[in-house]
């Protein structure tokens, strides 16, 4: 029988005065490639969708944020260490949210952050499941 285990990774596009807060991986977490990426992180199996993601933004940010609705939705595929390096799927689900409160404070798995436009965007380069949920983004106000 094939395994049905999947992952579910939440990222938030988080808007301030207009602009969308975007961060920087630490060289050290891929390879030694530091990207750019949207704040959020894989779902625990115990947590609550909602609470999931504003851990993931406290941890990665220590913003309050508040989750609106679901901007854009992605599936592609992912290798887990934990798992002997085996590839699963990976269901991308990006969240509008707005910023509440509380100045950036970056964890130690990133090194810098950005507020930037939409159209800015495209001058970035993002790790890969980023990438995938910044284009389905981009896409949506061209249909």
């Amino acid at each position: 029988m094939e395994n049905k285990l999947f992952l579910v990774s939440q990222k938030a596009f988080i808007f301030k005065d207009g602009r969308l807060l975007i961060i920087k991986n630490s060289k050290g977490r891929h390879g030694g490639i530091s990207q750019w990426e949207l704040p959020g992180g894989i779902l625990e199996a115990n947590e609550e969708i909602n609470d999931g993601l504003a851990r993931e933004i406290r941890e990665e940010t220590s913003l309050d944020i508040e989750i609106k609705n679901i901007l854009v939705v992605w599936k592609k595929m992912t290798t887990v260490s934990e798992l002997g390096g085996k590839e699963v799927p990976l269901l991308g689900i990006g969240y509008k949210c707005s910023w509440v409160s509380g100045e950036v404070i970056l964890g130690d798995e990133h090194e810098e952050y950005l507020w930037v436009s939409k159209d800015q965007l495209k001058d970035f380069s993002f790790s890969h499941n980023s990438e995938v949920g910044v284009v389905a983004y981009l896409k949506s106000f061209h249909l």
